[in-house]
């Protein structure tokens, strides 16, 4: 194990890395199948995909040589946590502490931006390192731009809109807790914001129908809207699946967008490669599309095609369904 992972740190050794914020180890692409291990400040936390590698094996691996690797990267604690064929089982279990002071949450940076993270009570600890790129490119480009961030989560992409000085930020997400704390990411990094933020504690669909009926009475369309749904989910008794729901989605929210806008559609279902994604969007809106560019994860994240458990996704720019 220890030799497998120091040909990971050296494979990263020549990447533009934020610091201290990164994919350590990315399974079959690192040579290690099912292993996964991000980097938040000085805590490591290794995921285990059961199925893809043998988890009793791994455990003891890793509890023999956690001390080790956290030498060996300068961490301070290690977590590990086991992702079984149940997600909520999963989330519900604390990660395990292998090596260090228990932590719960504290702030990490991404290029200036603040992050709340807790890798031991979180899944992926409240912030998606493969959305690092999709992040940075929001920064950089929504200024003045009316933007609804669906699916939120802990809303750190609605923050990169924020601090790209977009003009209007909607955050939607059916849970309490995450929209609490992605208010909390938002009055991290933008106390005092010229950006104005609604969070709507809702189903994403729902919200966008709903805004949908507000537009047609005069409401202001959108010009960028971000949809980065869960493969599975839900609500009310609603059950969303990506494969069978991504189009009707794409579809809904394209008609709550002006006159030309943006879409970024985003996954990390393995099913669907980037091809597929754009697949997708080309049935719901194909003939609205004026552009379209794939997004990619960092190169950090080495695995790739079916393997890959990381975001894959499209940047779209279309006309609205008026001037379709």
């Amino acid at each position: 194990m220890l030799g497998r992972l120091k040909k990971c740190i050296e494979r990263r050794i020549h990447l533009s890395l934020p610091p201290e914020l990164y994919r350590l180890c990315d399974g079959v692409g690192d040579e290690l199948p099912g292993i996964y291990i991000d980097r938040f400040g000085s805590i490591l936390l290794v995921h285990l995909l059961d199925g893809e590698c043998d988890v009793k094996e791994s455990v003891a691996a890793f509890r023999a040589d956690a001390a080790k690797i956290c030498e060996m990267t300068n961490a301070r604690a290690m977590y590990l946590r086991v992702h079984g064929s149940d997600a909520k089982g999963t989330a519900a279990q604390q990660a395990l502490l292998l090596f260090g002071d228990q932590t719960t949450e504290f702030v990490v940076n991404e290029v200036g931006a603040q992050f709340i993270v807790n890798p031991a009570d979180q899944t992926n600890a409240g912030l998606f390192l493969d959305m690092r790129d999709v992040r940075a490119l929001l920064r950089q480009t929504s200024r003045d731009l009316k933007v609804l961030n669906t699916f939120c989560f802990t809303g750190s992409l609605g923050v990169a809109a924020g601090l790209g000085e977009a003009r209007e930020v909607v955050q939607v997400d059916v849970s309490g807790s995450v929209l609490g704390w992605a208010k909390r990411n938002w009055e991290l990094n933008l106390p005092d914001p010229k950006t104005r933020i609604r969070l709507i504690k809702e189903d994403s669909g729902e919200f966008i129908a709903k805004e949908l009926r507000r537009i047609e009475r005069g409401a202001e369309p959108y010009d960028l809207i971000i949809l980065d749904p869960p493969s599975y989910g839900s609500s009310k008794g609603k059950r969303f699946s990506i494969e069978r729901d991504f189009a009707r989605l794409i579809e809904s929210s394209h008609q709550i967008l002006g006159s030309t806008g943006r879409m970024i559609v985003t996954t990390n279902n393995s099913n669907l490669s980037v091809d597929g994604v754009l697949a997708i969007i080309k049935e719901s809106i194909g003939s609205s599309i004026v552009s379209h560019k794939p997004l990619l994860p960092p190169a950090d994240f080495t695995s790739v095609g079916s393997r890959s458990h990381a975001m894959r996704g499209v940047l779209v720019e279309a006309r609205s369904c008026s001037n379709a």
